[in-house]
């Protein structure tokens, strides 16, 4: 696979948090998107906010301290190990609720390398200075120390999620040889099912934002067509249909959408020869347009999103009666191009008829990318 620019990797985060509720279409409208640093320090800004607007975790640690008003359980054998009666004092143990947790210590790491950044503007770090002095309490760590801890997101918290992520992503950008793609897209790169989820969100949410004023964009969940009599247990055996996109135009048909990412998106045939779509691709999506077709009166359309595909893929056809496209999104090249290539992609089946044609044709490579 091609390598991707941190500024993508930040671009389909903030895309994703879109999705996600983490972020409004007002966020991702104030993102100056040719800087790279200044998105991710917006974007952390952002959820930040969302963070301390909820409340920040604290977590139950033993303390131990000496006085004459013990709170909690008195420790006898320091008490008397250290002689503490002579002096009318007893050694004691409480839990207290501190914000002193590794989650809290990345964050005010991922805080400080931000504020650090030469090409975050200036009134961007005002506001990340004052969320780091809402962590008063929380111990400093260097920047290799905090990408060694794992914190666990607690438990009802979802917005520490993108407020960790984004954090990581500011600590590993400053580690050296980094290079174009960065060790911060090497460490998601690792994890193909997170990779999946990231991308499916971005494609999710970019719709959402690029179609607000002709469509809805949302997931689908679909039923499979079963008779009454074996409808409840059908239900607890079938697998559930769950569209990654179901772009619900103001008029006109939906458009059914699946989003994969893999390192070979294509297969070969049997004799090694010729690359096909993926059969299991094929038949899932088809099968989500059979079943919101005995919704519609008329014929859904089916898009077939793959991310990093060698070589350009766009293809447009009559599937089983149903309109069908398979398009490639190279996210290696450069944002505008990535941009323009998925605004295209998700205007394929829009029912302006301008739009459609426009969509029709395959987008030229980037000139820095057709090596």
């Amino acid at each position: 696979m091609s390598a991707i620019p941190l500024r993508n990797l930040y671009v389909m985060l903030a895309f994703a948090g879109l999705d996600a509720g983490t972020f409004t279409a007002r966020d991702i409208g104030a993102c100056d998107f040719d800087q790279e640093a200044d998105v991710l320090a917006h974007l952390v800004n952002v959820a930040m906010r969302r963070l301390f607007h909820r409340g920040l975790h604290r977590d139950y640690m033993e303390v131990e301290e000496e006085g004459t008003l013990p709170r909690g359980r008195i420790d006898m054998g320091q008490t008397v190990g250290r002689q503490l009666t002579r002096r009318g004092r007893l050694a004691y143990a409480f839990d207290e609720r501190l914000s002193d947790t590794d989650c809290n210590r990345v964050l005010r790491a991922g805080l400080r390398v931000l504020m650090g950044a030469g090409s975050v503007r200036g009134e961007l770090k005002v506001q990340l200075r004052r969320h780091l002095l809402r962590l008063d309490g929380v111990r400093d760590l260097d920047t290799r120390t905090a990408l060694r801890l794992q914190p666990a997101v607690p438990r009802g918290l979802a917005l520490y999620h993108p407020a960790l992520q984004l954090a990581q992503l500011a600590l590993q950008r400053t580690l050296p040889d980094e290079g174009q793609a960065g060790d911060a897209w090497k460490t998601v790169a690792r994890d193909e099912y997170r990779l999946a989820d990231v991308f499916e969100r971005f494609v999710r949410g970019f719709a959402s934002y690029a179609l607000a004023e002709r469509a809805r964009v949302s997931v689908k969940h679909l039923r499979w067509e079963v008779s009454q009599a074996d409808e409840h247990r059908a239900r607890r055996l079938l697998p559930q249909m769950r569209t990654d996109v179901f772009i619900d135009w103001a008029s006109g048909p939906p458009t059914v959408g699946e989003c994969k990412f893999y390192k070979n998106p294509l297969s070969k045939s049997h004799h090694g020869i010729h690359e096909r779509l993926r059969s299991g691709h094929l038949y899932q999506l088809l099968s989500y347009l059979r079943a919101v077709a005995r919704e519609h009166p008329t014929r859904p359309s089916g898009l077939l999103i793959y991310a990093q595909v060698d070589e350009p893929l766009w293809e447009r056809w009559t599937l089983e009666g149903f309109p069908f496209a398979a398009v490639g999104i190279d996210l290696a090249q450069p944002w505008p191009a990535l941009r323009e290539t998925l605004t295209r992609a998700v205007e394929l089946f829009a029912p302006n008829p301008e739009l459609s044609g426009l969509a029709r044709t395959p987008l030229a490579r980037s000139p820095e990318h057709a090596s």
